[in-house]
């Protein structure tokens, strides 16, 4: 304990310089945080995106239909039925979310009601967010059923206006095989129920890859996928090649239906979106290695050069400790005892730091995974171990220092 005490009086005496040496910790830190986290979150994020699809990331396109195309709603329907049967394509279709307004499915909206995904849906209130696809895109990730039928099992009557819905593990007071019939005759039929761990896509990846996208797949667990035979609601159309085929030879065979129903489209892989987006990452990561290097560089020669400083400033004050009775191995632990405070108090000023920086840099719809994940994991071990290794240089060099000077001439500070 008198050790301690005295490595506390010590930062006392000279706490500007402590003050100094900590910021210059903490944005060195900061600057090796970022550069983990964008490197790790970019794997995490990729990962994400290629386990939660059917066919993963290299298998995945989405199609971007063409004004007129869009307009031509009986040639879009023929035309996802027969890709859809095509022996090259997995699955073929569009998905959007919105919020909705249903009188007879007011019980789900009760459910519902506090965790919907979308902010400005939760803010605005009163609807139901409801993910509507075709029949086609139902498969476009695994849906893992609790209980109820597959999607493939599903048959429509084109007669009646007959939707079939597919709710989360929240929904467990709702029995499988309900029905909801609106007053004007529109029927809703509960198909199934997905697992509680169920988890689909982010439709916002329609939009384009974004690393910044920490996890991008979205809880299921309150959701409702609404499967019927839609009309086109967005321009873009998500496609999944069939096993033993490339997403090329999946999109050639989309162009060929598309040419026989006057469907024109673009396309864009999601391996080449990511492909953009990692170019965008790595030119990122460079500079910041370069500017990693020059502040680290410079920091570690500042904070050696404080403490040095310091520590010659109080030549006294070590003089008369080793007077009073201190051995050298005490004054050195002294030592290592007020670097590890100063290394500690720079991770307490850096980790909430960092918490906010991984915020604004990534989105998520759950922090508690960011922190469990990327900074748990590999952000806060590499910046312990980065601390270890100053503290060590900082004992190396303080004490070698100190051992140049007898006690005479530390009390009376002839040390420079």
């Amino acid at each position: 304990m008198r050790i301690l005490r005295f490595a506390f009086d010590m930062i006392a005496m000279q706490f500007k310089k402590f003050l100094l040496t900590v910021v210059l910790m903490v944005i060195s830190l900061l600057l090796i945080m970022f550069s983990v986290m964008i490197y790790k979150g970019k794997q995490y994020s990729y990962i994400s995106c290629d386990d939660i699809l059917s066919k993963g990331i290299e298998g995945t396109a989405i199609l971007r239909l063409d004004e007129d195309s869009f307009l031509n709603v009986k040639g879009v329907k023929a035309f996802f039925k027969e890709a859809y049967e095509r022996k090259e394509i997995y699955s073929v279709g569009n998905m959007v979310e919105y919020g909705c307004y249903y009188e007879s499915l007011e019980e789900l909206y009760e459910i519902q009601k506090g965790h919907t995904q979308d902010y400005e849906l939760a803010l605005q209130g009163g609807l139901l967010e409801i993910n509507c696809m075709n029949l086609g895109a139902a498969f476009l990730c695994d849906l893992k059923l609790e209980e109820g039928i597959s999607p493939k099992k599903l048959e429509f009557d084109e007669s009646e206006k007959m939707f079939y819905l597919y709710i989360g593990a929240a929904y467990d007071s709702v029995e499988v095989g309900s029905e909801f019939i609106e007053k004007n005759g529109t029927k809703f039929i509960v198909a199934g129920r997905m697992e509680e761990q169920q988890r689909w896509v982010d439709s916002n990846v329609e939009n384009g890859y974004n690393s910044e996208r920490l996890d991008c797949s979205v809880d299921c667990s309150y959701g409702i996928f609404m499967v019927g035979n839609y009309d086109v609601y967005s321009g873009g159309l998500w496609i999944s090649a069939e096993d033993g085929y490339t997403i090329e030879q999946a999109i050639d065979a989309a162009k060929e239906v598309g040419d026989k129903y006057d469907i024109s489209f673009s396309y864009e892989t999601l391996a080449n979106m990511y492909e953009q987006d990692e170019e965008d990452v790595d030119l990122l990561l460079s500079y910041l290695a370069k500017l990693l290097g020059i502040v680290i560089a410079a920091s570690l020669l500042m904070i050696i050069t404080t403490q040095i400083v310091t520590m010659l400033e109080n030549a006294k004050a070590y003089g008369v400790m080793y007077v009073v009775g201190f051995s050298p191995k005490e004054v050195n632990k002294m030592l290592l005892w007020k670097h590890i405070i100063t290394a500690v108090s720079s991770l307490v000023l850096t980790a909430p730091l960092c918490v906010l920086v991984a915020k604004y840099r990534f989105s998520t719809d759950d922090m508690s995974y960011m922190i469990k994940t990327l900074l748990i994991h590999y952000v806060f071990p590499i910046a312990i171990t980065v601390e270890i290794v100053i503290v060590v240089i900082m004992q190396m060099i303080t004490v070698t220092v100190l051992r140049r000077f007898t006690p005479v001439k530390l009390i009376q500070n002839k040390v420079v």
